[in-house]
């Protein structure tokens, strides 16, 4: 199969704003850009000089149709382009290979977190690839190393390891710092006060293995200083649950008794 040097995309979300534009950055002829919104589509293809549609049927043959849209419409949007000959893939990181009777399928999933609204340098987000047909995976490797510096092969079953990873160090952790944000803000004091300590524990967590560096009461088993957390949450049921239930977590892991 040779290079890919003209793509169209279905999505005009976060993921395909951001793709399209570095694509674009960087040599590739953005074709057409489908959103079910025209105003969406407008928007994305306004910025890479490409054409809007709306509908599934003017949909025309490329080298590469990309589809960024959410997980479960995926499969729906496969089906449409059935009729089309062009390899077909999806940026997801829980999807599995999208069957097409013998047609060229594959993913191209960015481990990144995106927001339409910023421009993003994609030249360090690590993006993973795998297809039905190895000409196919070649093109993607190719296609991944005109925006990023890591491109990669990977397996379906650990491509979906490294997204359920992802969502528990990037959503959940910042699902933790905006409770405690909230928390802080309710006693009118200030979450910057907390950046020095986040940055220390992201910095040390990458660089080697996080668990050689937990500190705490929790791994000191500091039952009074629990005590004393715990009636400052007397109000938050929310945050005292998920204590605890870290607090457990940390001991398991440590086998502290």
């Amino acid at each position: 199969m040779k290079n890919i040097k003209t793509i169209s995309f279905i999505g005009a979300g976060n993921v395909a704003t951001q793709f399209a534009k570095a694509f674009a950055e960087n040599g590739i002829h953005i074709s057409q850009i489908y959103s079910r919104s025209m105003e969406h589509a407008e928007l994305l293809a306004n910025q890479v000089n490409a054409k809007a549609i709306n509908e599934f049927t003017i949909i025309e043959e490329v080298d590469c149709i990309v589809v960024a849209v959410p997980d479960d419409i995926i499969p729906v949007v496969f089906e449409q382009l059935s009729q089309l000959e062009t390899p077909i893939v999806h940026t997801s990181g829980i999807s599995n290979l999208i069957d097409r009777n013998d047609k060229l399928t594959g993913y191209f999933y960015p481990l990144d977190t995106f927001r339409k609204e910023t421009n993003k340098n994609l030249t360090n987000t690590p993006i993973f690839v795998g297809a039905s047909n190895s000409e196919l995976v070649q093109a993607l490797l190719v296609l991944g190393k005109k925006i990023s510096e890591n491109v990669k092969i990977i397996a379906p079953e650990n491509k979906q390891r490294l997204h359920l990873s992802a969502v528990f160090v990037n959503n959940y952790v910042n699902h933790l710092f905006g409770l405690t944000y909230e928390f802080l803000q309710q006693h009118h004091l200030s979450f910057s006060d907390l950046k020095p300590i986040v940055e220390h524990t992201i910095t040390t967590a990458l660089q080697e293995n996080p668990l050689q560096f937990q500190t705490g009461p929790a791994l000191r088993n500091d039952e009074s200083t629990k005590e004393r957390h715990l009636q400052l949450l007397a109000n938050n049921e929310e945050m005292k649950q998920l204590y605890n239930a870290i607090w457990e977590s940390i001991q398991r892991k440590h086998h502290v008794s």
